[in-house]
C-alpha cells in the first residue's frame, strides 16, 4: 500500500507545475499580447486561463475594463515591451485542494505609446509589484479567479 502522504505529495506537485504554467502564460499573454494588441487579440484565449464572468471570473472583467480603457485612448503596450523578471515565490493550497493562492514578483517593461507609435510621456514604462493570484479548478482546470494586479496605474 502506499503513502498517502506520498501520493497527496505527487498530486501537489502536478497541481503546482500547472498552476505555475497558468499563472505564467496568462499573464505573459496578457501585459504583451493583450495590451501590445488591445483590438487584434484573441478574445476566446481569455477562457484559456482565466474564469469566465458567468462563473464569477473577476480576473477576466478587470482585463476586459483594461484593453477597453486602451481603445478608448487609442493606446497600446509597445513592441519593445518585456518582461524582465516573474517569479513565483508561493503557492498555497486552500482544502480540498481546488483553490490556491499564488504569490509572485514580476518587473514590466512596457513602454506605451498611442496609434501613431508615439511615446506617451506621461506614463512609467517599467512596472514591479507583487501580485497575488487566486487560481480555481474547475472542470479539471486550473484557471486565474481574481488577483491584485493594480489595473488602473498599468494602462
Amino acid at each position: 500500500m502506499q503513502n498517502p502522504a506520498s501520493v497527496a505529495g505527487v498530486k501537489t506537485e502536478t497541481a503546482e507545475e500547472e498552476i505555475r504554467r497558468v499563472v505564467t502564460e496568462s499573464q505573459l499573454y496578457e501585459t504583451l499580447f493583450i495590451y501590445g494588441n488591445p483590438a487584434g487579440f484573441d478574445k476566446g484565449k481569455l477562457l484559456e486561463y482565466w474564469v469566465p464572468e458567468s462563473k464569477g471570473g473577476k480576473a477576466i472583467v478587470q482585463v476586459q475594463n483594461a484593453v477597453r480603457r486602451l481603445l478608448d485612448r487609442r493606446w497600446h503596450y509597445s513592441k519593445e515591451s518585456k518582461n524582465e523578471e516573474f517569479v513565483i515565490r508561493s503557492i498555497t493550497f486552500f482544502a480540498p485542494g481546488d483553490v490556491a493562492d499564488v504569490t509572485t514578483r514580476e518587473r514590466w517593461y512596457v513602454p506605451m505609446v498611442d496609434e501613431q507609435g508615439r511615446l506617451v510621456k506621461d506614463r512609467e514604462a517599467t512596472l514591479e509589484y507583487s501580485i497575488r493570484y487566486r487560481v480555481v479548478k474547475i472542470d479539471g482546470r486550473w484557471l486565474l479567479l481574481l488577483n491584485s494586479t493594480p489595473y488602473r496605474d498599468r494602462n
